[in-house]
């Protein structure tokens, strides 16, 4: 029982991490200050190791570097509001229709009732896929002509 508590325990102090990480992340990309807090964090470490220490130039050029990054934060925050970026569509894709010639018709069996409407697939031009009113057949391009790779049955509507 006790192991179970633990687990429960630790489980949940792991999703609270988790959940503040994130937060904060959402929180340095919205507002652009990736750069900022890896100039604060190293201007931390230089003052624990003593280097701004009666040393004015190295101060100078800290707080220089530290008003750039946070000029580079207010400028991409200020931008990013006024001229948002258009959201993309995922783009689905897209088959070219192939006319009926010699290089299509190689293998494909075709009815005397029925022509099938040719495609070539667009990620892969290797393949061809034959669309009749009940099935569509893929094939694929050889040095000896179309090999059928399967067939897939259309649904049938049901009519009321």
């Amino acid at each position: 029982m006790l192991l179970y508590k633990n687990r429960l325990i630790l489980g949940a102090i792991r999703k609270f991490f988790k959940t503040v990480s994130t937060f904060i992340y959402k929180i340095l990309k919205a507002f652009r200050l990736h750069l900022t807090l890896l100039v604060v964090l190293t201007g931390i470490i230089l003052f624990f190791c003593g280097v701004f220490e009666d040393n004015a130039t190295a101060e100078l050029i800290y707080f220089i570097v530290l008003i750039a990054s946070i000029f580079y934060a207010v400028i991409g925050t200020v931008r990013a509001v006024l001229f948002p970026k258009p959201k993309e569509e995922k783009k689905r894709a897209k088959v070219d229709i192939v006319k009926n010639d010699s290089e299509t018709d190689d293998g494909v069996e075709e009815t005397a009732e029925e022509k099938p409407i040719f495609y070539k697939v667009k990620q892969n031009h290797s393949y061809i896929m034959a669309e009749y009113k009940d099935r569509y057949e893929l094939y694929v391009k050889t040095p000896e002509g179309l090999k059928k790779v399967r067939t897939d049955y259309k649904e049938k509507q049901i009519e009321n």
